[in-house]
């Protein structure tokens, strides 16, 4: 894992096949997901999740979620190809 999102408000996760990658993903996701507008929450604004799933539909489940912008697959190249341009257009606002 390498970030800081309490500080600089982004997460990347990389790592080798069956390493748990999915796995801390949905957690964090999940955790995200009920901590945001709680009473006591430090976050100034509701997270937004990105996803690119690269195996098995592990992250399919997090599109049920509110604060998820969008998850792909990775072989859907067309997908990524939007998400990561909407990723950079965000970005650099």
């Amino acid at each position: 894992m390498r970030g800081r999102p309490e500080q600089a408000g982004h997460l990347a996760v990389v790592g080798a096949p069956r390493s748990g990658r999915s796995t801390l993903l949905r957690t964090l996701a999940a955790g995200l997901a009920s901590s945001a507008g709680t009473e006591g929450s430090v976050q100034a604004q509701p997270p937004w999740i990105y996803a690119v799933d690269a195996g098995d539909d592990q992250l399919a489940c997090l599109n049920e979620l509110v604060s998820v912008g969008g998850v792909c697959d990775l072989r859907d190249e067309d997908g990524v190809r939007q998400l990561l341009g909407e990723l950079s257009e965000r970005a650099s606002r």
